[in-house]
């Protein structure tokens, strides 16, 4: 996925890299201004360490955007999956409630900025598929 984004995305102002959540981040304190994680953090069971090291690598005033499959619809037992040539494969995933992730950011000191729920166009009257927040140092 890393790649693909590297051919979509060539602007000199964004970085790409590869590292492990879970550990220390490879980034200098306070060096940039946005961080991203799409349908990750369902993935690491547990956010408080994120969270930190969000804190830690924001600039002041730096957003974290957050994109996760809506807790509504792992509560349903969807997860994240994908099929190959070996079949389907789902993914080890963790449920997050919606106050875990507004909590644990205020635990370390970023401030929710914005909360969307998103659905598709064949979802009316079902639970959203995304929910996404903003958080700001």
């Amino acid at each position: 996925m890393i790649e693909k984004a590297r051919e979509k995305i060539k602007a000199e102002n964004v970085k790409f890299s590869v590292a492990d959540l879970t550990q220390r981040w490879p980034c200098e304190d306070r060096s940039y201004d946005l961080i991203v994680c799409n349908l990750v953090l369902e993935h690491i069971q547990d956010l408080s360490f994120i969270f930190s090291e969000a804190f830690r690598v924001l600039e002041e005033k730096g957003r974290f955007l957050v994109n996760e499959l809506h807790p509504f619809r792992q509560y349903a037992g969807k997860k994240a999956r994908f099929s190959s040539e070996n079949g389907v494969t789902e993914v080890p995933a963790f449920v997050h409630h919606i106050s875990d992730f507004i909590n644990t950011a205020s635990d370390n000191n970023l401030a929710l900025v914005k909360l969307n729920e998103w659905w598709h166009a064949e979802d009316q009257n079902k639970p959203p598929r995304l929910i996404s927040f903003i958080f700001e140092k």
